[in-house]
């Protein structure tokens, strides 16, 4: 008979404690009227409680007898009509379904329904996952080192592995690859869900052999990994990926994650990959990045889209994150709350993105832009029915980003994107147009951000390069600007660009006005400055000549577009410095609302 840890159930831990109190006269049974006596056999020692083994079972027996099996060595219950095991699962009386292995090393391996022999550990591992059947449970690793020659499975392949858990006692448990050992993910996950990863340390071993992993969640979903450490492999720390099937609701949180040959964290998606949290995690000191999600082109179906990216640290060789929307798209993820600083790359880049939320991120001393954007979104409408093109639509807002070896923001041939209330400053712009933050592209709106330069010869606070019907409003930007003739807090080089700021301002010409007959008002379609009038023939405006403005300091500009002439004359809301005033082709009148009329303040005869 071997000495494996019984996993216990209630009815065996409530017998043992019964026993006991009543071999030490510490338990009588008085229930009112009825009274209840417990039998204790002779061959139960009862100060102990240990049951003598047997084989075959007891013959004849009562319901709720008791026996531990001498050939399989575990303990059975008879429930009045079969033996039944009690770490068996099913009904009122299931079994708390557990398996504990134990490293070779740990202190004791007593406890342990299996124990490693420190050469290729993911055998008793694997068996210890296998045995607990396909109705979930948990595998508890012990402290010590576990040596990992072969990836451990956790798969659909019978017994299906769902709602299974590995759960280590810290860093203290480490799965170890062997050394020369590749192609080994220390933990696989296939087309499975509800699996639990944590507590545990998945160490490299000096990034030993070829494509060494550490955890690689294939076509899985609802599953978790939390409190892990993985370090030093050839690999990446963290792969998921959408395959066989999408892989989405995953969350990824509280690990900490350094010294890997790869990334941090590479998801790639020949199917969907979505609804994934990654927070709250440290990752640090990765070669080639911190958070890579990448669409493999395979139709409309490679996506990366609705993931939250949120209050991780990120250090690393590469990007910070990295988002490539090219294979298919990437959109509606949100990046909040990161500390982004020191990376080899930008802090983040996006591309081929749309609808992203970048928002409230610390991004500083990145070796490369704080923030790259680049491209839209290629969308295939064989696949997709849809026709975005090369648009970003992306929303970049109160965000810090400071101190950058290129520059703040640089937008490169995307679209249609909110630069709103970021706090940039310092950035040097290397690489030629040193600049705060860079724009090639058109429709954006450059709003409410605070700009700061103290580096010599940067050049810019924002520089248009090409694009065209941006908006900038109400930036703020100080400091001294060098180092080119393009130098100055804003170089604009677009088409069409407009402007509600400090330095100038820009009104939307409203659209032909053509409601203009003898002694009528006129009254603008909503609120606008600047008014081209279309008259179809010689109009005369009565009194009131034009409609009361909403606000004092209102403007409001006229132009007449037409070989038709408007008159307007002086009268209690309207103040001319000529009365009547004719407004003749591509004359401008320009008019001032003082909280009780319109006046004057500029005539062209045109």
């Amino acid at each position: 008979m071997n000495s494996k840890l019984i996993t216990h159930h209630s009815k065996l831990r409530t017998l043992f404690f019964w026993l006991l109190a009543v071999s030490y006269g510490l338990l009588t049974f008085d229930c009112g009227q009825v009274f209840a006596r417990l039998e204790v056999p002779a061959d139960v020692r009862s100060e102990t409680l240990i049951f003598n083994p047997q084989d075959p079972a007891p013959s004849s027996p009562a319901e709720g007898q008791v026996y531990y099996d001498d050939n399989d060595d575990k303990p059975y219950y008879y429930d009045g009509t079969a033996w039944q095991e009690f770490s068996s699962a099913g009904g009122d009386d299931a079994a708390i379904v557990a398996r504990i292995v134990a490293a070779s090393d740990s202190v004791d391996t007593t406890r342990a329904d299996y124990v490693c022999d420190g050469t290729d550990d993911q055998v008793e591992i694997q068996a210890a996952i296998d045995d607990l059947g396909t109705n979930g449970g948990a595998v508890y690793l012990l402290e010590g080192t576990y040596n990992i020659s072969a990836s451990i499975n956790l798969d659909s392949t019978a017994p299906d592995d769902s709602g299974k858990a590995i759960i280590g006692t810290g860093k203290g448990t480490v799965l170890k690859i062997a050394s020369g050992a590749s192609s080994v993910s220390a933990i696989y996950v296939y087309l499975i869900d509800g699996i639990l990863i944590s507590q545990l340390m998945i160490d490299g071993n000096s990034q030993t052999g070829t494509n060494n992993n550490g955890i690689h969640l294939h076509a899985a979903y609802y599953s978790k990994i939390n409190n892990v450490w993985i370090e030093d492999m050839n690999g990446t720390g963290i792969i998921i990926n959408s395959g066989s099937g999408p892989s989405y609701g995953n969350i990824i949180t509280d690990n900490n994650i350094g010294y890997n040959a790869g990334y941090g964290i590479y998801t790639y998606s020949n199917y969907y990959i979505y609804y994934q949290v990654i927070s709250n995690n440290i990752i640090t000191d990765n070669s080639k990045g911190g958070i890579y999600a990448k669409t493999n082109s395979a139709g409309c179906a490679a996506r990366f889209n609705y993931n939250t990216i949120s209050d991780n640290i990120i250090q690393n060789g590469g990007t910070g994150i990295n988002i490539d929307g090219s294979g298919e798209q990437a959109r509606n993820n949100i990046i909040l709350n990161n500390i982004i600083q020191a990376n080899n790359g930008n802090g983040i880049n996006l591309y081929y993105s749309v609808f992203n939320v970048v928002c409230n991120n610390y991004i500083s001393s990145n070796i490369g832009n704080g923030i790259g954007l680049e491209r839209g979104c290629w969308i295939d409408e064989t696949f997709c029915s849809e026709t975005i093109l090369l648009y970003g639509y992306n929303l970049i807002s109160g965000n810090t980003i400071a101190n950058n070896t290129y520059k703040g923001i640089r937008l490169s041939d995307s679209n249609a994107n909110v630069i709103a209330g970021n706090i940039i400053f310092d950035n040097n712009g290397s690489g030629g147009e040193r600049s705060n933050i860079y724009i090639t592209g058109s429709k954006n709106i450059i709003t409410s951000n605070r700009i700061m330069n103290s580096l010599a010869a940067v050049e810019n606070g924002i520089r248009l390069w090409s694009g065209s019907d941006n908006y900038l409003n109400g930036n703020m930007i100080t400091g001294t600007f060098s180092g080119s003739i393009y130098a100055a807090p804003v170089y604009d080089n677009g088409i069409n660009t407009q402007y509600t700021d400090k330095t100038r301002i820009t009104l939307e010409p409203g659209s032909g006005y053509t409601g203009l007959v003898n002694g009528s008002t006129l009254t603008p379609d909503g609120p606008t400055s600047y008014l081209r009038l279309s008259p179809l023939g010689d109009v005369s405006l009565g009194s009131p000549g034009i409609a009361a403005g909403k606000s004092a300091g209102d403007i409001l500009i006229l132009e007449n577009t037409t070989a038709f002439m408007v008159r307007l004359s002086t009268d209690a809301s309207t103040r001319l410095h000529t009365n009547p005033l004719d407004l003749y082709q591509n004359d401008i009148l320009m008019l001032i609302w003082n909280g009780t009329a319109w006046v004057e303040t500029g005539y062209a005869d045109n």
